[in-house]
């Protein structure tokens, strides 16, 4: 492992913003659809906060994997979507049925 920290996919951070807001969910609200969302895939000691999700959006910080898993759950797309930059949310979330873009 070197000390580089990873590269953030360059459109990572409107992807994330697209979900919050194609679900009209405030900051807090998303915040809560998370945790709720990580707790059933067993990851309950992660807290998701507000500020957080802000600088996710922002580019400045990047989530955890089961964070980016979660709001792949809650969009009902493949994680792919969100860290491959050359793949793109579908328009009508969530999809009724997740596809393979391969």
């Amino acid at each position: 492992m070197g000390l580089k920290s990873r590269v953030i996919p360059k459109n990572l951070p409107r992807k994330l913003k697209f979900i919050r807001n194609h679900f009209n969910l405030t900051l807090e609200e998303l915040s809560g659809k998370i945790e709720e969302e990580l707790k059933r895939l067993g990851f309950p000691d992660i807290k998701v906060y507000t500020g957080g999700i802000t600088e996710f959006e922002k580019g400045k910080r990047e989530p955890q994997l089961p964070v980016l898993l979660a709001y792949a759950q809650i969009a009902n797309i493949y994680v792919d979507i969100l860290i491959n930059d050359n793949l793109e949310i579908p328009k009508n979330l969530p999809v009724s049925q997740k596809k393979s873009f391969y």
